[in-house]
C-alpha cells in the first residue's frame, strides 16, 4: 500500500568519525537505506509543539534514528523522531525538519 502513495525518493544516511592529517574530527556520511516515500508537511500547531516541518512515511529501515539523516533532493534533513508503525517492523513515520541545501 506504501507503494502506491509514495511520491518522493529519500537517502537515509549514516556517519562515522575520522580524523584529518591535522588531526581535526570529521564527519562523513554514508547511505543506510534509499527508499520512496510519502512526504507531507505538518501542520502549524504540529510544527510549534515539535520543531519538525515534515512527515515522512516510509518502509521501515532497520536501525534507524534520531541519529541518521535524510536527503531529498539536494535538501538534507534532521530526523526528529522515528516510530515504528505498529512495532511490526513494516513501516516508519518520521519527523523531519531540513538543516541545508547542497
Amino acid at each position: 500500500m506504501l507503494r502506491e502513495r509514495a511520491n518522493v525518493g529519500v537517502t537515509f544516511q549514516s556517519y562515522s568519525l575520522s580524523q584529518d592529517a591535522a588531526g581535526e574530527e570529521l564527519k562523513s556520511w554514508s547511505t543506510l537505506a534509499t527508499r520512496q516515500a510519502l512526504m507531507l508537511p505538518m501542520s502549524g500547531s504540529q510544527r510549534a509543539e515539535r520543531a519538525a516541518t515534515h512527515t515522512l512515511s516510509v518502509r521501515y529501515v532497520a536501525g534507524l534514528s534520531r541519529d541518521h539523516r535524510v536527503l531529498i533532493g539536494l535538501t538534507y534533513y534532521e530526523i526528529h523522531d522515528v516510530i515504528d508503525v505498529d512495532e511490526n517492523g513494516r513501516e516508519h513515520i518520521c519527523r523531519i525538519r531540513a538543516i541545508e541545501a547542497g
